[in-house]
């Protein structure tokens, strides 16, 4: 299966495990993609909130909301993108996908990395080819959502130093749990 049809088959289930969760942040953000107009039918819609929601579900820190910037970031529609990355923090070096308004740009090591996309699914796909080209190692606020998507995504098996990361076989347990009520 290609990385898309397997987002995209991920996508939903993502959503559904989300909307069983106690989280307050992942309710925030639950809530906050339903307010969206046409959420329901614009996949690109659903793809954010599950990159987001994913973030949330696979960190295990109290600071998940948190861990989900190192993933992506999402700011304001009237947010300038060359001013926001001059303010980052010089420690933030790991790749991240900054969202401002529709558009989608990679930030590495305060550096716009690629033009923008207005596709949630093109600029995931970019961000891990941006990990494995580039020998980029993950840093601890990202290692289960990107140990999640390298498995699931990719169809990559998780290496024997990965395999002490239970809470991605739980996770993906829970996820196939829900497969199987759907069937």
């Amino acid at each position: 299966m290609r990385i898309r049809e397997s987002w995209m088959a991920i996508v939903p289930k993502i959503i559904t495990l989300a909307k069983s969760s106690t989280s307050a942040s992942v309710i925030k953000v639950l809530r906050y993609y339903a307010s969206l107009k046409n959420f329901e039918t614009c996949f690109d819609k659903k793809c954010c909130a599950a990159l987001e929601l994913l973030c949330l579900l696979t960190t295990v820190s109290k600071r998940s909301a948190e861990s989900r910037r190192c993933i992506i970031d999402i700011q304001e529609d009237c947010a300038d993108m060359r001013s926001y990355i001059r303010k980052l923090p010089a420690s933030r070096l790991t790749p991240f996908l900054l969202k401002i308004s529709e558009c989608y740009t990679i930030v590495v090591d305060k550096e716009a990395l690629t033009q923008s996309s207005n596709s949630c699914m093109e600029a995931i796909v970019l961000l891990l080819s941006v990990y494995y080209v580039f020998h980029i190692g993950w840093c601890q606020a990202t290692i289960l959502t990107l140990l999640f998507m390298q498995t699931e995504m990719l169809k990559l098996s998780l290496d024997d130093e990965d395999i002490h990361y239970g809470s991605v076989s739980i996770f993906m347990n829970a996820l196939d749990a829900i497969h199987e009520e759907q069937e």
